[in-house]
């Protein structure tokens, strides 16, 4: 299981998937055109990677009221 965290357009992402067969990889981009590439990229893995269009932080950016 690989965690890709700034997945951008997929290259790590394909990196990893064609090493080994087994290989899951956690995409996490939050750039909307970016997730479209990455997507695009990583297509021929189906069932092998879940894309999150998210950022990670380790900071909150968000206050509750």
């Amino acid at each position: 299981i690989i965690l890709d965290i700034g997945s951008n357009i997929g290259i790590s992402a394909f990196y990893w998937l064609t090493r080994n067969e087994n290989t899951f990889v956690y995409c996490y981009e939050p750039a909307t055109e970016n997730v479209k590439k990455l997507k695009k990229n990583l297509q021929n893995f189906k069932d092998r990677y879940f894309v999150y269009n998210k950022a990670i932080s380790n900071k909150s950016f968000f206050t509750s009221t």
